[in-house]
Protein backbone atom coordinates (compact mmCIF):
# COMPACT_ATOMS: atom_id res chain seq x y z
CA UNK A 1 0.00 0.00 0.00
CA UNK A 2 1.32 3.48 -0.59
CA UNK A 3 1.39 6.02 2.30
CA UNK A 4 3.61 8.44 1.24
CA UNK A 5 4.23 10.80 -1.42
CA UNK A 6 7.30 11.56 -3.22
CA UNK A 7 7.25 13.62 -6.33
CA UNK A 8 5.00 16.51 -5.40
CA UNK A 9 6.82 19.93 -4.38
CA UNK A 10 5.34 22.88 -3.06
CA UNK A 11 4.68 24.74 -6.18
CA UNK A 12 1.41 21.67 -7.09
CA UNK A 13 -0.18 23.05 -3.81
CA UNK A 14 -3.94 23.46 -4.80
CA UNK A 15 -3.62 21.39 -7.89
CA UNK A 16 -5.54 18.03 -8.44
CA UNK A 17 -5.06 14.42 -8.84
CA UNK A 18 -7.32 11.52 -10.26
CA UNK A 19 -5.90 8.41 -9.73
CA UNK A 20 -7.83 5.34 -11.62
CA UNK A 21 -7.37 1.71 -11.21
CA UNK A 22 -6.99 -0.31 -13.97
CA UNK A 23 -6.28 -3.57 -12.13
CA UNK A 24 -8.09 -7.07 -11.86
CA UNK A 25 -5.75 -8.54 -9.82
CA UNK A 26 -3.24 -7.75 -7.01
CA UNK A 27 -4.59 -4.19 -7.08
CA UNK A 28 -2.48 -1.29 -5.23
CA UNK A 29 -4.29 0.72 -2.43
CA UNK A 30 -3.77 3.73 -0.67
CA UNK A 31 -4.82 3.98 3.03
CA UNK A 32 -5.63 6.44 5.22
CA UNK A 33 -3.14 8.64 6.82
CA UNK A 34 -0.53 11.08 7.47
CA UNK A 35 0.13 11.76 3.74
CA UNK A 36 -3.50 10.79 2.45
CA UNK A 37 -6.26 11.99 3.80
CA UNK A 38 -9.35 10.13 2.76
CA UNK A 39 -12.93 10.96 3.55
CA UNK A 40 -14.14 8.47 6.29
CA UNK A 41 -10.50 7.30 6.14
CA UNK A 42 -11.45 4.54 4.20
CA UNK A 43 -9.17 2.86 1.97
CA UNK A 44 -8.67 3.23 -1.59
CA UNK A 45 -8.40 0.02 -3.86
CA UNK A 46 -7.19 0.43 -7.46
CA UNK A 47 -9.59 -2.05 -9.09
CA UNK A 48 -10.41 -1.06 -12.93
CA UNK A 49 -13.18 1.22 -13.15
CA UNK A 50 -12.68 2.78 -9.94
CA UNK A 51 -10.91 6.29 -9.62
CA UNK A 52 -10.46 9.00 -6.88
CA UNK A 53 -9.40 12.55 -6.69
CA UNK A 54 -7.22 14.56 -4.72
CA UNK A 55 -6.01 18.20 -4.07
CA UNK A 56 -2.34 18.46 -2.99
CA UNK A 57 -2.34 20.46 0.53
CA UNK A 58 1.05 20.64 0.62
CA UNK A 59 4.09 18.67 -0.32
CA UNK A 60 3.99 15.61 1.32
CA UNK A 61 -0.36 15.40 1.80
CA UNK A 62 -3.10 14.90 -0.66
CA UNK A 63 -6.87 15.47 0.57
CA UNK A 64 -9.52 13.18 -1.24
CA UNK A 65 -12.26 15.81 -2.26
CA UNK A 66 -15.54 14.58 -1.08
CA UNK A 67 -17.88 13.06 -4.01
CA UNK A 68 -14.77 12.23 -6.47
CA UNK A 69 -14.73 8.58 -5.11
CA UNK A 70 -16.13 6.14 -7.92
CA UNK A 71 -16.49 2.39 -6.72
CA UNK A 72 -17.66 0.27 -9.73
CA UNK A 73 -16.27 -3.09 -8.42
Amino acid sequence: AFNSVSVITATDKRKFITLRGTCTANSTTIADGKSFIQEYGATWTAKAGISITFKILDATTLVEVSGTRIQTA
